[in-house]
């Protein structure tokens, strides 16, 4: 499975957003930041990367 992390960022910003948020922990203590993407970092850098990328603010 491939993740589109920079989807997450887009979506909400082409819908008027100005910030987007990401829960890096899941009430099933799932943790996103654990995970690993095609670009070995944790999902959450990715996430950071695309907002940045996007202009669009982390909250």
């Amino acid at each position: 499975m491939q993740l589109n992390v920079e989807q997450w960022v887009i979506k909400p910003k082409e819908a008027g957003a100005k910030f987007t948020s990401i829960t890096a922990t899941h009430e099933t203590r799932c943790a996103l930041y654990l995970g690993w993407t095609k670009s070995k970092q944790a999902l959450v850098g990715d996430f950071m990367i695309a907002c940045r990328k996007h202009n669009n603010s982390p909250a």
